[in-house]
């Protein structure tokens, strides 16, 4: 299945983006915030704000959970994935080598917005304004290859069934542990 496909299943497939951002939060902090992206480390911190939505037991309404706080400190999120609520929007801070960006990522669809870049490395003003527009629409692009590398990895794990069910135990008691 080739990478466009992949992030098609996203879109059509929303509660993925969902399982995916719960995945991710789960790999990071069981893996000290970096996870390792066949032979590259990726830093990834959820930080700022996670929202947290799903039907809650013995109910059919779907309700919405806001946690915010230190990147540290979200527990009030993973009381609410103890409830079987999944991440739908998360603050994200990702870097690979020198480079960070913060951004929010929604998971029904893997939407970016709110995109803080690292910096250009234009500090002497070299660039003209179209240079330094292509330089910031490759270091998007280059932080949503990594997520979309990040969500290859995700599915191939959720694809495999022996391996899904020994990551869902392991996410199991990530929650338990609170």
């Amino acid at each position: 299945m080739s990478l466009e496909e992949r992030m098609a299943l996203a879109t059509e497939l929303p509660f993925l983006g969902e399982e995916f951002l719960t995945w991710l939060w789960f790999r990071s902090e069981m893996a000290g915030g970096r996870i390792d992206l066949q032979g590259e480390v990726v830093e990834v911190l959820f930080e700022r704000f996670i929202v947290l939505e799903g039907v809650g037991p013995g109910s059919s309404a779907k309700s919405t959970l806001v946690s915010r706080g230190a990147e540290a400190d979200l527990s009030d999120a993973k009381a609410g994935l103890a409830l079987g609520k999944k991440v739908a929007k998360a603050h994200l801070n990702l870097a690979t080598g020198d480079r960070r960006w913060r951004f929010t990522l929604a998971g029904p669809g893997l939407v970016f917005s709110s995109f803080r870049l690292p910096e250009d490395g234009d500090e002497e003003g070299e660039l003209d304004h179209a240079g330094r527009v292509m330089d910031r629409l490759g270091l998007m692009e280059e932080a949503i290859s990594v997520v979309e590398r990040l969500f290859g990895l995700f599915l191939d794990i959720r694809m495999d069934t022996r391996r899904w069910v020994e990551e869902k135990r392991g996410l199991r008691r990530w929650i338990s542990q609170g």
